[in-house]
């Protein structure tokens, strides 16, 4: 298996949602209902929980990383279906990233 990036660009609604999640560096466990909505709303359906990890850079900013975990039922397995982002001290960037598995 494969993993692949795909970038995606982020409107200012999604940069905005993702700036809020930048709390503290550490971890936390959310709901499917507290995902961003970079996931879309088919996809985030499948997901039951992530865990977010945020991590400060070396200029100020923080990395912030979902791991989403899903049923994958074709496969009868858990699936992780990772996204990133970072956010700089003045927002999140244009840009982020999910990485599928293939």
């Amino acid at each position: 298996m494969v993993d692949r990036p795909s970038w995606i660009n982020l409107s200012s609604g999604q940069r905005d949602e993702l700036d809020q999640l930048v709390l503290a560096p550490g971890w936390r466990v959310v709901t499917q209902s507290e995902l961003p909505s970079v996931f879309p709303e088919r996809f985030r359906a499948k997901i039951g929980s992530a865990l977010i990890i945020a991590a400060p850079t070396s200029t100020g900013g923080t990395y912030l990383a979902f791991s989403a975990k899903r049923l994958d039922l074709k496969a009868q397995a858990l699936d992780i279906e990772p996204f990133g982002v970072i956010v700089h001290s003045t927002g999140s960037g244009p840009s982020g990233v999910f990485i599928i598995h293939s």
